[in-house]
C-alpha cells in the first residue's frame, strides 16, 4: 500500500514535524555544544528529510489522482463501476448496526445510439453531463450516482426503503423528461430494486434492478418498474 492510501497531508504534515523535533533532540539535546562547532551534524540530516519529504510529496500527489482517475469517469464526473465493491463492503459493515435497506436505481437514457447517430457524440457528452447532474440534484447526501458504463446509472440510496426509492425514481424520470438536455427531447427508463445491506444481498438486488431496468424498456420505455421483492441475502 502507497504513502498516499495511508496518510493524508494532513498526517503527513504532522509526522515531518514529530521527525525533525526527533532529530533536534537527538543531536541538540545530547550535546549542544558539539551541534554549535559542527552544525552539519543537525543540518545534513534535517536536510535529508526534506528531500524525501519533498519526493514523496510528489508520489503521494501522483498516487491521489491515479486512484481517484480509477474510480471517476472522466465524462461525468461520477463514481464507476470500479469504485462498487468498496463502498458494497463499507454499506454491509454499516447495516450490522444502522438501517440494512439499501435502495438501487438503475437508469438508462432511451434511444441514445440515436442521438449520437442523428446529432453527433459532441452533444450525446453533452446529454451524458446534464442527465448525471440532474440524477445528482434528485438524491440526498450519502447517496450516490454511478456512470456504469455508455448510457446506463446506478443511483444507491442507503437506507431507504421501497416506497422512498420509487418516489425519487419517478422524480429522476420527470426531471429528464422535462429538462430537455442539450436541447435534445431526452427520456430515461428505470429499475427498482431494495436489499438487506450484506454482500450477497447487494449483488442480487443489482441484478434485480438491472433486470427491471429491461422490463421498463420492454414496457415501451419513458416508465420505472419496480422488482418483484425486496432482495435479501
Amino acid at each position: 500500500m502507497t504513502l498516499g492510501a495511508r496518510f493524508n497531508r494532513g498526517g503527513m504534515v504532522a509526522r515531518l514535524v514529530y521527525t525533525a523535533a526527533l532529530m533536534v533532540a537527538v543531536t541538540v539535546g545530547v550535546d549542544p555544544g558539539k551541534v554549535d562547532h559542527q552544525p552539519q551534524l543537525l543540518i545534513f540530516p534535517l536536510a535529508l528529510l526534506g528531500g524525501v519529504v519533498m519526493l514523496t510529496s510528489v508520489l503521494m500527489a501522483s498516487d491521489v489522482e491515479h486512484r481517484d482517475d480509477a474510480v471517476h469517469d472522466p465524462l461525468t464526473g461520477l463514481l464507476n463501476r470500479k469504485a462498487l465493491g468498496p463502498v458494497f463492503e463499507e454499506l454491509a459493515h454499516h447495516g450490522e448496526t444502522k438501517s440494512r435497506d439499501v435502495g438501487m436505481i438503475m437508469a438508462d437514457i432511451d434511444h441514445f445510439k440515436r442521438i449520437n447517430d442523428t446529432r453527433g457524440h459532441a452533444v450525446g457528452d453533452a446529454v451524458l453531463k446534464e442527465i448525471a447532474e440532474i440524477l445528482e440534484g434528485c438524491v440526498r447526501d450519502g447517496d450516490a450516482v454511478y456512470r456504469m458504463g455508455g448510457e446506463e446509472f446506478l443511483v444507491l440510496l442507503p437506507g431507504t426503503p421501497l416506497e422512498g426509492c420509487t418516489t425519487v425514481a419517478e422524480r429522476m424520470r420527470e426531471e429528464v423528461a422535462a429538462a430537455q438536455p442539450a436541447g435534445v427531447q431526452v427520456s430515461i427508463s428505470l429499475g427498482v430494486s431494495v436489499a438487506d445491506a450484506v454482500p450477497v444481498a447487494l449483488e442480487r438486488a443489482l441484478e434485480s434492478a438491472d433486470v427491471a431496468l429491461y422490463s421498463a424498456k420492454e414496457q415501451g420505455r419513458d416508465r420505472l418498474v419496480v422488482a418483484e421483492a425486496a432482495v435479501a441475502a
